[in-house]
């Protein structure tokens, strides 16, 4: 069969949205049949490549799915209905009332009234402009919150993703370093047959061989806990054969510091986003203390109305009037413990404030320092790979060409193993210090990371 045909057909395999043009039922059937028949007529073995996530389709899953952002989208929504609500020209709506009074017990005795009255209550001076204000405060708030929500979000999917990376590419290193080690042991016991390995040797290798399987195994375990991390925050189950593409990477140390450094200060009055949140709770608070002492100014309330009045049912005696009533409410007594309330809760607010700036500057302390450890301790095991060699291939031919001894072999191989492993958690933790700093000052646009539109 011509290579060129073989290669249309898997090209059709791998590539099936090219087709997409067409209606599905109708080429169905003929497709698969013709993909099957010249791929047995080339001699080529179809192979499923494993289902692949980048990064910009865990972010765009986690945001859309997530409960959290739900809720503080919900949040919003009710803010913004609180806001038309205070903007409205009266407080409440008019009150519409119908009478009807009757005592005649026979014909031509007895009175009868009937009437119909409309009322309206009126804002006093003040109170709908302190509404609008605590309306306005709480869409500030509601916002900002569900915005560091989102960077929240977005920065922890993306170390879980980089630790699934990790995860992967250990996992990929143990499986390399068992290939190895069952080459070594299946030479081991064939040499070990005629003599030409002391069963010390022997015995050691077979040792080795089920120590790396239980380390495979291992990783393997930490590459699923990382996926199923990963999972959970984009609220689904994940493939277990699920590889990740082109995994975030950090950047050296100073270049980050050069360009996030100043905005960690705190003189430079970038705020971290659960710091502005508080801030706009008290902002929320102050206002509705405002809302509370206007409550007690008098209320006015208009009432008009039409009576028709009989006194001598079924006789011609009937009365008629219209009248206007002009009420005055003032609240004395029940607005002193609400707005007694609404100062509590303003020192609740202006406490949290002050706990939170604490706290958030500890973490970012703790972040700067964390990340400038992984750092260095990342260039500290460079030199040792550079020491003990980058490949493993060299390291097995070596063995085979007698430069190294099995036991030799074997302690390198455990040697590179180890700073294979540690580079790779080293490079996670860096990743995830430098991405939750990023967030921290809403930078995360400097290690490439863009948060996808998601419309909720």
């Amino acid at each position: 069969m011509p290579p060129s045909l073989s290669k249309l057909a898997l090209t059709w395999l791998t590539h099936p949205l090219r087709m997409r043009s067409r209606p599905a039922r109708s080429r169905a059937l003929p497709t698969s049949l013709l993909l099957g028949c010249l791929c047995l007529a080339a001699g080529t073995e179809i192979v499923r490549a494993e289902p692949s996530l980048s990064l910009d389709e865990a972010l765009f899953a986690a945001l859309a799915d997530s409960p959290d952002l739900t809720i503080a989208s919900a949040f919003v929504d009710r803010a913004t209905a609180l806001r038309r609500a205070a903007g409205a020209g009266v407080p409440s709506n008019p009150e519409l009332s119908v009478a009807w009074e009757s005592d005649f017990a026979f014909d031509d005795e007895g009175e009868e009234t009937r009437g119909v009255a409309v009322s309206q209550e009126f804002w006093a001076p003040g109170q709908r402009s302190a509404r609008k204000a605590e309306a306005d405060a709480r869409i500030a708030a509601a916002s900002t919150s569900r915005a560091w929500a989102q960077r929240r979000l977005v920065a922890e999917t993306t170390v879980a993703f980089g630790r699934l990376a990790a995860a992967q590419r250990k996992a990929d290193v143990a499986e390399e370093l068992r290939g190895m080690v069952e080459r070594i042991r299946e030479a081991t016991e064939q040499r070990a047959a005629v003599g030409d390995v002391s069963e010390y040797e022997r015995d050691r290798v077979r040792i080795e061989s089920a120590s790396s399987l239980a380390e495979l195994e291992r990783v393997r375990i930490e590459a699923a806990a990382a996926r199923e991390d990963l999972g959970l925050l984009m609220a689904r189950v994940l493939p277990t054969t699920i590889r990740v593409a082109n995994p975030p990477r950090y950047l050296p140390w100073e270049s980050l510091m050069s360009a996030i450094g100043a905005s960690l200060d705190p003189a430079s009055g970038v705020e971290r986003g659960d710091v502005t949140t508080a801030r706009e709770q008290l902002k929320v608070a102050d206002a509705t203390v405002t809302v509370e002492k206007r409550e007690r100014r008098p209320r006015l309330k208009l009432a008009a109305g039409w009576e028709s009045e009989d006194l001598a049912v079924g006789l011609d005696d009937e009365r008629e009037s219209l009248h206007f009533a002009l009420s005055i409410a003032i609240p004395l007594l029940r607005r002193s413990g609400e707005i007694g309330a609404a100062l509590a809760d303003r020192s609740v607010a202006e406490a949290e404030l002050l706990r939170t700036q604490l706290s958030a500057a500890a973490q970012l302390r703790e972040l700067v320092s964390r990340g400038r450890h992984f750092s260095e301790a990342l260039a500290a095991l460079d030199g040792v790979q550079e020491e003990l060699g980058t490949s493993l291939e060299v390291l097995e031919k070596a063995h085979q060409l007698g430069r190294l001894g099995l036991i030799e072999t074997l302690t390198e191989r455990d040697r590179l193993l180890r700073a294979r492993f540690q580079r790779e958690d080293m490079a996670a933790e860096l990743l995830a210090v430098e991405v939750r700093l990023a967030a921290s000052v809403d930078a995360l646009n400097v290690l490439g990371i863009t948060i996808p539109d998601v419309t909720r």
